[in-house]
């Protein structure tokens, strides 16, 4: 109910009594003079669907609802198409409207009935009526569809639908416009630009791997994984990533020697081994302040890496590495309190690193191959709420002569100590369930495992591919003074 002022209250009364009496029955409401209606939002979010509906293009024009407005009208170049369309309605098929390859301006205006509010602003569209590539192929996944080459023409402009008779195309398949090694696919290297479906959530591997003239993409919003070597050796020079973006694959933008500016949204998770790797001109990157894997390979000769001063590098809570040549008998044991895991690989052939001790309430380094190919490494202490030692951690630290497993390790992965060659003894805990494949290959000096549970315990662990510790490691066992008889007694 609006305010009415006292003096308008009595005015208005006067007149009602005045007509009454003289045998009226009319009265009338008066609003306040500093009344002011409250304008409705314009929608959101506008957005031209392009569609192919059983080899027919199709054009959708879709906008986010707005609360509070009764109705919508829509203008394509500022002639009116459509009115009092219902509140609910979120698209309008506008094809009969269109010619496909034209520009167009739509606008779309929220609508009240209601005296307190007034109509929006409008909303305003610029977009081209693109034509959908044809002869593309589409790959029936679950309700929805992905997208590869087919016999399609691809000089130019790739032109992807939104969806393809009725569902959602929403992943583009593997090596589906890059090349295939060993296979008759070809990359495209007259394709200049993509557009992508507002669907997409997966971008496969190779997917445009060796377009060498792509130089223009969009990143949709429903982007979640771009797989390894998705865009490697493109022309690719902006990037941006949305908020659903979670993975980045190993090589997905190397040799992309134009790309100059990267912003990775608080929601990416992983990025893998040289996913930038090359991008020369690659200078302006920023970081979530929290990542769960990163590589150290990841941004390898671009602008951005030859820009960072030597020595210890951080990306929000990951210890990325370290830069330039090390002092000689490096010892690593502080970390500042934002850090909580190793980027993968990062301080791999650092060869004066002799000595390591890791914060104590790490339960996984959450990162392979760490320390791999440290050849003066000695020393290790392991936290003490350590579950896990990631594969390839130690791999090829040659002068690794012991180390004491903690208590709180149940799993040792794959190639974690390979080629230890100077690692004599080792003490395993009880709760160990797995080792992984070649953990100790060619650990050639290894000669005693000290188990600290029972040989019926022992047997129940399950060694990857079979694959048990070296013939010349005796393992010893619980309360066991001697080591248990071989087959032969």
């Amino acid at each position: 109910m609006r305010r009415i002022s006292k003096t308008v209250r009595y005015i208005t009364a006067t007149a009602c009594l005045t007509l009454l009496l003289g045998g009226m029955t009319a009265c009338g409401e008066s609003r306040t003079p500093d009344f002011n209606p409250t304008q409705l939002s314009a929608p959101e979010n506008l957005y031209l669907s392009v569609n192919v509906e059983y080899d027919e293009t199709q054009y959708l024009f879709t906008w986010d609802l707005v609360p509070l407005a009764d109705n919508y009208t829509i203008s394509i170049n500022d002639n009116v198409i459509a009115e009092f369309l219902p509140v609910y309605l979120q698209e309008y098929d506008v094809t009969d409207y269109l010619t496909a390859g034209e520009e167009y301006t739509i606008s779309i205006i929220s609508v009240t009935e209601d005296d307190e509010y007034t109509n929006s602003e409008p909303a305003v569209l610029k977009c081209v009526a693109e034509i959908p590539t044809e002869n593309l192929e589409y790959i029936y996944r679950r309700n929805n569809y992905a997208v590869s080459r087919g016999t399609a023409n691809l000089k130019g402009r790739l032109v992807i639908p939104d969806t393809y008779n009725g569902l959602e195309v929403v992943e583009i398949a593997e090596y589906a416009f890059g090349r295939e090694k060993g296979l008759n696919r070809p990359p495209q290297p007259n394709t200049t630009s993509v557009r992508m479906p507002r669907g997409i959530a997966l971008i496969n591997k190779s997917a445009f791997s060796h377009c060498t003239n792509l130089a223009e993409v969009n990143i949709p919003e429903s982007v979640e994984k771009i797989e390894e070597f998705a865009f490697n050796w493109t022309l690719i020079k902006k990037l941006t990533f949305h908020e659903e973006l979670l993975f980045v694959g190993d090589l997905a933008f190397s040799n992309c020697v134009l790309l100059e500016e990267i912003v990775f949204p608080d929601s990416i998770e992983y990025i893998g081994g040289n996913a930038f790797n090359e991008c020369e001109n690659l200078l302006k990157i920023t970081f979530p302040n929290h990542l769960d894997y990163v590589a150290a390979s990841a941004f390898r000769k671009t602008a951005w890496y030859d820009s960072l001063p030597n020595g210890y590098i951080y990306l929000g809570n990951v210890l990325f590495g370290y830069k330039g040549v090390m002092p000689e008998n490096t010892v690593l044991d502080s970390y500042p309190d934002f850090i909580d895991r190793f980027a993968h690989y990062a301080f791999q052939n650092h060869e004066n690193l002799v000595s390591v001790t890791l914060p104590q309430d790490w339960k996984t380094l959450t990162a392979e191959g760490v320390f791999s190919s440290c050849k003066n490494l000695k020393t290790v202490i392991l936290p003490n709420a350590l579950e896990k030692i990631d594969g390839s951690t130690f791999m090829l630290c040659g002068k690794l002569e012991d180390i004491i497993i903690p208590d709180s390790v149940t799993v040792i992965e794959e190639n974690a100590f390979q080629l230890c060659t100077s690692l004599k003894e080792i003490i395993l805990p009880k709760g160990i369930i797995k080792i992984g494949d070649n953990a100790f290959h060619r650990c050639d000096n290894l000669t005693a495992i000290y188990y600290k549970g029972t040989q019926t315990e022992w047997n129940r662990i399950y060694f990857e591919n079979g694959e048990k510790p070296p013939n010349t490691a005796i393992p010893y066992f619980y309360s066991e003074s001697e080591p248990p008889l071989n087959e032969d007694g």
